[in-house]
């Protein structure tokens, strides 16, 4: 398990960091998730409706495409009682095998992988570029 150390608060921004307004109930942002260790907080920085969205994409992401890597990470969780102990792998018996055998697999015997994108400069929004749907992936 990964051992994270006390959580670093900064000072509140008093405005929302993904859509501006400073109005309603300003709530607390993870800097980075804290499924994914993250312990950097900034206070009044998201508003209602955009901690819901994020919230609901974190959810995706955290819980879905990478709740198995966190799993096998261990990394936090707010629920420890239900982290599985064991996850779920698809075995193929042939390599032309159309369908994969599902097995439940203890977590210290569950192959460990993760692949990721290194984007080749920094978020056009934290360069005042107007948004865009554009992708820089190094080596592409």
């Amino acid at each position: 398990m990964i051992v994270t150390s006390p959580p670093r608060v900064y000072p509140p921004v008093r405005q929302c960091i993904y859509c501006g307004t400073r109005e309603g109930d300003l709530r607390r942002e993870h800097i980075i998730p804290f499924a994914l260790g993250g312990n950097m907080i900034l206070h009044s920085a998201s508003c209602r409706c955009c901690e819901g969205v994020t919230g609901r994409a974190e959810q995706v992401c955290l819980k879905g495409i990478l709740g198995k890597f966190r799993v096998k990470a261990g990394l936090p969780t707010r629920n420890p009682k239900e982290r599985p102990t064991r996850l779920e792998l698809a075995v193929y018996e042939t390599s032309d095998d159309p369908h994969p055998a599902k097995r439940l697999v203890p977590i210290d015997e569950y192959p460990f992988s993760l692949a990721l994108l290194r984007c080749s400069k920094y978020p056009g929004a934290m360069l005042g570029e107007p948004p865009s749907d554009q992708l820089h992936i190094e080596g592409m």
